[in-house]
């Protein structure tokens, strides 16, 4: 025999050695890895149907972090049991989809972002609910590949859609009840516009998604009556809270998905005449084509709507994001800072505050600090840089793409075609939604879940649509399989343990300031919030709350020493505070240096002793704060607090320069107005002043702050029929405008017009239904007796009270 012979012997031998094994040796050990797969499925089942019901019936918890929580716990254990299953019976079965290639590639420019972004941390978790982070990015991806591989299996695929549709079927049921009835379940739903889903425009969208497969599915797919009838009932709960809702952006996708649908219709029944297509009067009294109809007519009448019956029901939902302008805007302004990465992961709002677009701070909305720009996809462009808008690019198209190709491809199987067509709507509309808006935590990882179905839809149609690895017919590949499996088994599990610190640390946070805004132990607050920086210790957060306790601690040991003789035996006491708070504001800092309001709740601790003569301490909170200004350079309320700092200090002549920057870069605003009335009264130049202003008031007739100083300086001026007639000129062009109405009605009152000014009050307590302030004095009024009277100093000296008696405008978000 020729060696040639023996070795064609010793491969053929060894091929079905090889062969035997992987026949014979993965069926002993099969049965395990069919029941980690069985129970991996069976998670994603139960977390698809807990997803949209999933709420906190605690009250110191958000719904978003219970949410986030739950799904994030089962998705790690199914990613876990997939890794052992796989490594059980040595074969990785993966979805051959460009899809999932370009999720990939997402993900790697998603850690890049992040490894590379000023605040690691930050971009990696963040606070532990946002959608911008690489956390949520890997979930999402992960998500969609578990979908994708067990939805081929078409009894996992119905379990998982029947998970979806009883679900929703629930929620609606719920929404309705809640908002004919009042029924609050047990507080999961505790005002008008309240939604399980999420924000009451997440409702909106994910009823538009209803509505959009649902005519789908009656339009080309043929199904049982019963199951007609569910898909009808979808359908009208998806209209219903859709017309509710009614937000615009939803209206316009289901607008377009529905012209999408009627013209896929119209071509699989196409009607050739004189060899034009032209569609049937069948065809136009489609569900599709109706709806199509209706869409546009509510588009156009959007604001008639809402300003009749959305209003008359209580159902009015505002909520504000940065237009396309600003958010290209803000992402130019990112790439010039870093064209490859951009931001960092999660760090939208930190490019905001150093590039705000002008002519926001004129706007009601100049404290908003936006943590997204008008999409979550679109806002990946300032996080993520050039990489991430070619990555997201990618994807996109690769979805386009195998979506038209199964669309027109060749039709094996009208069901399974139809099903293709429905996956696909579904999957493009929610991506849609991801480039218009910020969903929540349901319709984001919905989305994933559904590009996963799609996914699965495809490779199950197709003849290659998978790709196979047997780990035991190649040893290299064996090795690495094995030895990434195991790299990713370790990956998943310190990750979920790192999730569960962060989740448990956020918990007790929440709970410790819900405990504190329903109690007011300090002491007690102040020992939860140490409980969460024990557990994690990494966000600047917690370290700003425990800083705004040791303030509180602070001042009422101040109140105590004032109110005793025993301040030396207060004194140690006091240091220890100020110490600990100076510690919390200092952590705070180092935590996440590029964060204005660390900077800002560091100086606090510092200004709060500057009465006290404590040396150095305005030196440093000045420092602070301009720390502040170098990451926040055109806030004006910054410069406020330079300008508060140097009145504590008695220095007027800087105070007036940091009250003139500050007006530069807002010129409405109330609070530097209100502090230069304040300092012109103090110095006697208040007739000056007036003089000055009602020159100003002639030039710029339109100005509503112009006509609240002048209110405010008559009103120190004792010429409360002047102040009346200036307020109520700044009244009547901002009808909300709260400070203005409160100086307004206590001209009224000091002219006697008790009626006029208890008019004004109530309007007030209407605004801000939780100022104690207010209700003191609605109660004097009515009751005869001085607005201000019982209210202490320096509240009822309004020349000297340090800030306004009002929160004008939305205060910048904790974040």
């Amino acid at each position: 025999m020729k060696i040639e012979d023996n070795i064609d012997m010793y491969a053929v031998t060894e091929k079905a050695a090889l062969e035997v094994n992987d026949d014979v040796r993965p069926k002993n050990r099969r049965k395990f890895a069919r029941t980690f797969d069985t129970i991996s499925s069976w998670l994603l089942v139960v977390m698809i149907f807990l997803l949209p019901l999933f709420a906190s019936f605690n009250p110191g918890m958000s719904d978003e972090m219970a949410k986030r929580t739950m799904f994030t716990a089962f998705v790690l254990v199914s990613f876990l049991l997939w890794l052992l299953a796989r490594l059980e019976d040595g074969l990785f079965r993966i979805p051959k989809n460009p899809i999932l290639g370009s999720s990939g590639l997402i993900v790697l420019g998603a850690i890049i972002a992040t490894i590379f972004s000023p605040v690691p941390l930050e971009s990696f978790i963040g606070i532990g609910v946002e959608t911008g982070t690489l956390v949520s990015i890997l979930l999402g991806v992960v998500t969609m590949i578990l979908v994708g591989i067990y939805a081929q299996d078409s009894k996992i695929l119905s379990r998982m859609l029947m998970a979806l549709v009883a679900s929703t079927l629930v929620v609606f049921i719920i929404q309705l009840i809640h908002n004919i009835f009042g029924v609050s379940f047990f507080g999961l739903l505790p005002g008008g516009i309240s939604s399980l889903l999420g924000k009451w425009n997440d409702l909106s969208l994910f009823s538009g998604l209803l509505l959009v497969t649902s005519v789908a599915a009656l339009e080309i797919l043929s199904v049982p009556t019963r199951v007609k009838i569910l898909v009808i009932i979808l359908g009208v709960f998806g209209f219903i809270g859709l017309f509710f809702t009614n937000f615009v952006t939803a209206w316009v996708l289901v607008a377009i998905l529905l012209f999408v649908t009627f013209a896929y219709k119209f071509s699989l029944s196409k009607r050739q005449i004189d060899g034009s297509l032209i569609p049937t009067a069948r065809s136009l009294k489609s569900a599709s084509f109706v709806l199509l109809i209706v869409s546009i007519v509510i588009i156009l009448s959007s604001n008639w709507l809402n300003n009749g019956l959305i209003r008359s029901l209580q159902l009015g939902n505002l909520e504000v994001r940065p237009s396309w302008s600003s958010t290209l805007t803000i992402s130019k302004s990112a790439m010039s800072d870093n064209i490859l990465i951009g931001s960092g992961l999660n760090r939208f709002a930190r490019v905001w505050q150093l590039h705000k677009p002008e002519g926001v701070n004129d706007t009601v909305f100049w404290g908003n600090d936006f943590n997204a720009g008008v999409g979550t996809v679109p806002t990946f462009a300032t996080t993520s840089g050039i990489i991430g808008v070619v990555t997201w690019i990618l994807l996109l198209l690769a979805i386009l793409y195998f979506g038209i190709k199964s669309l027109f491809g060749t039709r094996h199987d009208k069901a399974e075609h139809a099903f293709k067509y429905i996956a696909f709507l579904g999957t493009l509309y929610l991506w849609l939604v991801a480039i218009f808006y910020i969903p929540d935590t349901f319709l984001w990882f919905l989305t994933f879940i559904f590009t996963g179905i799609f996914i699965a839809a495809y490779a199950e149609d197709s003849v290659d649509g998978n790709d196979e690895i047997a780990l035991a017919k190649n040893p290299k590949i064996s090795f690495i399989s094995v030895l990434v499996s195991i790299v990713l088994v370790i990956i998943t599990v310190s990750g979920g343990y790192l999730l569960v610190q962060r989740y448990r640390s956020l918990y007790t946070y929440q709970n410790a300031v819900y405990a504190y805004s329903m109690s007011g132990d300090v002491l007690a607050t102040e020992k939860s919030l140490l409980k969460a920086i024990s557990i994690d210790g990494s966000e600047d957060v917690y370290y700003r709350s425990l800083v705004d306790a040791k303030l509180i601690s602070i001042n009422a040991l101040l109140s105590q020493a004032k109110a005793t003789d025993a301040v030396e035996v207060l004194r140690s006491k006091f240091q220890g505070l100020l110490s600990d708070a100076i510690a919390a504001g200092d952590a705070a800092t180092k935590t996440n240096p590029t964060n204005y309001m660390n900077w800002i709740s560091l100086a606090r601790v510092y200004e709060s002793v500057v009465p006290l003569k404590i040396q150095g301490a305005d030196e440093l909170a000045e420092k602070s704060y301009r720390n502040a200004l170098a990451v926040y350079p055109n806030n004006p309320q910054l410069y406020m607090f330079l300008a508060r700092l140097e009145i504590t200090k008695g220095n007027k002549t800087r105070a007036r320069q940091f009250i003139a920057d500050s007006l530069q870069r807002k010129g409405n605003y109330t609070e530097a107005l209100f502090a230069l009335a304040q300092l012109d009264y103090a110095d006697g130049n208040i007739r000056s002043a007036i003089g000055n202003t009602e020159q100003a008031s002639i030039l710029a007739p339109q100005d509503v702050g112009v006509f609240f100083q002048l209110g405010f300086l008559k009103y120190l001026n004792r010429d409360y029929t002047g102040s009346i007639t200036a307020l109520e000129r700044a009244r009547g062009l901002n009808p909300n405008y709260s400070n203005a109405k409160y100086f307004l009605g206590l001209s009224y009152s000091a002219l006697g017009k008790t009626k006029l000014a208890i008019k004004e009050f109530e309007d007030i307590a209407a605004l801000n239904a939780d100022n104690q302030e207010v209700k003191i004095i609605l109660l004097n009024l009515r009751e005869g007796r001085t607005a201000l009277s019982g209210i202490g100093a320096p509240a009822n000296q309004p020349d000297k009270r340090p800030t306004l008696p009002l929160t004008e405008e939305p205060a910048p978000k904790k974040k």
